[in-house]
């Protein structure tokens, strides 16, 4: 499968791997937005295209952004095949607000990583019965920490 990429910004860099076994492609931040409310909005200066149909790109934060106190909004972010607008990233302060000093990536810096996978086709049925099993509802740690 290839992705073509469609630069949307002068400052476009092609996501790249760190390195030759990493599984996910680095992207870089062309333009940033503040929407208010400690929301930040990153264009990541490309849209796509799939080769083939029944693919999804997937955005994902860099393990980095750990040590800062704001955290990627609709994480990991589902980039459907049919989708031609700019990839986007949106990111909120959620630490002491008379802290913040700058936004959390510059532009033209690494913002967050990319990878590709396929969608699996499934059909969704109505049934009056679900098969028991030994875990049955139990959730949140039911099983265990």
């Amino acid at each position: 499968m290839k992705v073509s990429f469609k630069p949307l910004s002068e400052d476009f860099v092609l996501p790249k791997k760190g390195s030759s076994s990493a599984s996910c492609f680095d992207c870089v931040a062309t333009s940033v937005k503040y929407l208010g409310d400690d929301l930040f909005e990153y264009g990541l200066g490309f849209s796509t295209e799939f080769s083939e149909p029944g693919w999804k790109g997937v955005i994902v934060p860099r393990s980095s952004f750990t040590k800062s106190d704001f955290v990627m909004q609709n994480s990991p972010a589902q980039i459907d095949e049919d989708y031609r607008g700019e990839w986007r990233v949106r990111f909120r302060f959620i630490g002491n607000v008379n802290h913040i000093i700058q936004k959390p990536y510059q532009l033209g810096e690494r913002i967050c990583q990319i990878y590709f996978e396929k969608v699996n086709d499934v059909e969704l049925e109505i049934v009056d019965e679900l098969i028991e099993t030994e875990r049955g509802g139990g959730g949140f740690g039911s099983t265990g920490k």
